[in-house]
C-alpha cells in the first residue's frame, strides 16, 4: 500500500469496549512480578523503620505510621499492575484495524526483539522490540520500537522508532547520519563499527548532520552523499522532520525518538512515503522525487 493510498479511517474510529482485547498474561505476570518485588522491599524499609520506632513512646501508634504508608504504597502499586487501561488497548484495536485495513501486519509485543544490523540493535541488555507493522507491498517495510537497557538499572536505558527497508544494488558502504539540531535533545546510541570515522565534508548536507563513513573513503562518501542523500530535494524530506539515518549491509533505517507506530494519520503518510523515496534514491540516485 502506497503512502498516498493509505486507508487511515481505522485510526480514528471508536472502538467497543466489548472489542478491548485483554492484556496478554506474560506482559501481566511479568508486571506483577516487579511490582511484587518493589512491594516486598518496601516493606522490608519501612518494617525496619517501624521496629525502631516500636521503641519509641506510644509505642504501637509509631509502629502503625510506616506499615500504613507501606500498605497503603502496595496497594497502589497492585492497582498499578492490573487496572484496566482502555486508552491503550483502543490503540492496539485501532493499529491492527489500520495494519489489516492496508495489508500489513501489526504485532504489539514480538517473541524475540528486531535483529537486524543496524546501530540500535545487539547493544545494551534486555532488549526488547514493540508495536511492530510489517508490509511487503509495493516494499517491503518494518516499523517499530526498540528498547534496550544500558546495565543492571532500567533508570538508563534508549528507546527509538524505527523504520527499515532492504536496498537493491550495489553494496553501500556503512553510513550514519545523525541529525545536528535542538530536537536531538535524545543521544542516538553510538556504533560499535570501529571502521567508521568522520570524514570532512562541507555544505548544507553536512551542516544538517553528522555524518560517519568508513575511514580513508571520504572522496567515495562525498560522491555517494551529493548524488543521493544529500541532494537537495531529497535533503529538505529528511529534515523536513529530522531523523538520523543509516545505510548498513543493504539496509537503510531511520530512527527518530517519536513514536512513528501512531495513530496520527499524517505521521504514516510521511513516514512511509519517506522510507520508500529516500530508498529508491539510495538504489538509483537518478531518481526523480
Amino acid at each position: 500500500m502506497t503512502a498516498d493510498r493509505l486507508l487511515t479511517g481505522a485510526l480514528m474510529a471508536p472502538v467497543d469496549r466489548a472489542d478491548l482485547p485483554p492484556r496478554p498474561a506474560r506482559v501481566l505476570a511479568t508486571e506483577l512480578l516487579g511490582w511484587l518485588i518493589v512491594s516486598l522491599l518496601t516493606w522490608l524499609f519501612l518494617g525496619a523503620i517501624a521496629l525502631g520506632l516500636s521503641f519509641v513512646p506510644p509505642q504501637p501508634l509509631w509502629a502503625l505510621i510506616p506499615a500504613g504508608i507501606a500498605t497503603v504504597i502496595t496497594l497502589g502499586l497492585l492497582w498499578s499492575a492490573v487496572r484496566p487501561n482502555p486508552a491503550y488497548r483502543t490503540r492496539l484495536v485501532r493499529l491492527g484495524r489500520f495494519a489489516s485495513a492496508n495489508g500489513m501486519t501489526f504485532t504489539e509485543r514480538p517473541e524475540t526483539p528486531h535483529a537486524g544490523p543496524g546501530l540500535l540493535f545487539g547493544q545494551g541488555v534486555r532488549p526488547s522490540t514493540r508495536d511492530v507493522v510489517r508490509m511487503s507491498e509495493p516494499r517491503e517495510i518494518e516499523l517499530g520500537q526498540h528498547h534496550f537497557s544500558y546495565g543492571r538499572s532500567t533508570a538508563e536505558s534508549s528507546d527509538w522508532a524505527y523504520a527499515t527497508t532492504p536496498l537493491s544494488g550495489p553494496q553501500l558502504p556503512h553510513l550514519v547520519l545523525r541529525a545536528r539540531g535542538k530536537w536531538t535533545d535524545f543521544t542516538l546510541p553510538g556504533s560499535t563499527d570501529q571502521s567508521l570515522g568522520t570524514p570532512e565534508l562541507e555544505g548544507p548536507g553536512a551542516e544538517a548532520f553528522v555524518v560517519l563513513a568508513p575511514i580513508g573513503r571520504t572522496a567515495t562518501v562525498r560522491s555517494l552523499l551529493d548524488a543521493t542523500l544529500f541532494r537537495s530535494d531529497v535533503l529538505a524530506r529528511l529534515t523536513e522532520r529530522p531523523v538520523h539515518v543509516e545505510v548498513v549491509e543493504g539496509r537503510l533505517y531511520l530512527y527518530r525518538h517519536e513514536s512513528l507506530v501512531t495513530e496520527d494519520p499524517d505521521t504514516w503518510r510521511w513516514i512511509l512515503a519517506l522510507v520508500d523515496d529516500v530508498a529508491a534514491v539510495l538504489e538509483d540516485p537518478a531518481t526523480e522525487l
